[in-house]
């Protein structure tokens, strides 16, 4: 599985100019941004990341509101 490989420690390596290679440093090192994106991909394919609409809230007007838009109502009805 690609997340356990990049979990895999691997030796850090740094140039050596008496041997003009790269050397083992002694440190390791793991491919965390790997890891992570390929957790992130497996969650999307098996839809974990969804997100579920959020449903409105019933909005609660206040009494002075309320009686605006009855006194507009009633003047739409009258106008017409």
């Amino acid at each position: 599985m690609l997340y356990e490989r990049c979990m895999q420690e691997q030796p850090e390596l740094v140039w050596s100019t008496e041997q003009r290679a790269m050397v083992p440093s002694g440190q390791t090192k793991i491919d965390c941004e790997g890891a992570l994106k390929a957790l992130k991909l497996m969650g999307q394919t098996l839809g974990m990341f969804k997100k579920d609409p959020v449903p409105e809230e019933p909005r609660v007007e206040s009494l002075e509101e309320y009686l605006r838009r009855l006194d507009e109502e009633e003047a739409q009805k009258s106008s017409t």
